[in-house]
């Protein structure tokens, strides 16, 4: 009598241990699996973070600076740049904004200062920048974010060339 239940309690031990250490694995894999979702999930949504970030604040600057004759494509240093131009008090003011060493960089300065590409403030990773006024009324930038992906982004003007808003 006293070897079977030896024998059951080995057995009801062994079974114990092994359901815990099913479970353990189990619960493992679970964690991992979520784990490298979470990460992809981060990834995804970092790309998505930077793209919206860089189309809001293209389209910000140029909301801000619509008014009639203010905004143009222009050479800035051997770079095409969007251009800004207003009138502050007696001076006129240039904002340039423009790519330059890997950034989306922004440049304002007073028309007679002498400045350069690298005095910008970089603001948004991208490899390129390429504004193009489409019609009158209407603003194209193309850009390649730091990944190599192109984006093109369309600006309706509500100041078209040389027009004031009515």
């Amino acid at each position: 009598m006293k070897r079977i239940r030896s024998s059951s309690r080995k057995i009801d031990t062994a079974f114990a241990v092994l359901l815990f250490a099913v479970f353990a694995a189990i619960a493992i894999l679970v964690v991992l699996l979520v784990a490298k979702q979470y990460k992809i999930t981060t990834e995804v949504m970092e790309k998505d973070y930077r793209t919206r970030t860089a189309n809001s604040y293209l389209r910000e600057i140029v909301h801000q600076h619509d008014k009639a004759g203010s905004i143009s494509v222009d050479e800035f240093s051997d770079t095409c740049a969007l251009r800004f131009t207003e009138e502050v008090n007696g001076y006129t003011i240039h904002t340039f904004v423009y790519c330059y060493d890997g950034y989306i960089c922004e440049l304002t300065s007073v028309d007679d200062a002498a400045v350069s590409l690298d005095s910008g403030t970089q603001l948004i990773p991208a490899k390129s920048l390429v504004p193009e006024l489409v019609d009158d009324d209407l603003l194209k930038i193309s850009y390649t974010d730091e990944e190599g992906i192109s984006r093109n982004l369309f600006i309706k003007l509500n100041c078209p060339t040389g027009k004031e808003a009515s």
